[in-house]
């Protein structure tokens, strides 16, 4: 099991993301009357370091995912991350966007994990 935290996906939040490796997902929030609703997870990701990756996908010029892009204009997303061993993180990754099916990732049909 890992210790998961979350953050808004906003530059405020940066100190709070570590620069270790490990995965995280960002997912859409919805609230009614500030009630938590089912939200949906728009993306998986795995990275050496969790405060650079964070950084780059607020950054306009540094995200490379269009549809994630997107969806952040308009929605309030969280950054959900959890510190993992470098040599874990493929295979947790896969697990989890197996079973998650976020919107914008895409798997091919060897396995491999690319960005729409």
């Amino acid at each position: 099991s890992l210790d998961w935290r979350s953050a808004d996906l906003a530059r405020s939040q940066k100190a709070r993301i570590p620069s270790e490796p490990g995965l995280y997902v960002i997912r859409r929030v919805i609230r009614v009357l500030g009630l938590p609703v089912p939200q949906s997870i728009e993306y998986v990701g795995r990275t050496k370091s969790l405060r650079r990756r964070f950084l780059e996908h607020i950054n306009p010029t540094t995200e490379h995912n269009q549809r994630l892009l997107e969806i952040a204009w308009s929605n309030k997303l969280e950054f959900w991350f959890a510190k993992a061993p470098v040599e874990e993180l493929v295979g947790l990754e896969k697990i989890l966007i197996e079973r998650l099916r976020p919107a914008t990732n895409v798997i091919d049909n060897k396995g491999e994990k690319h960005d729409t």
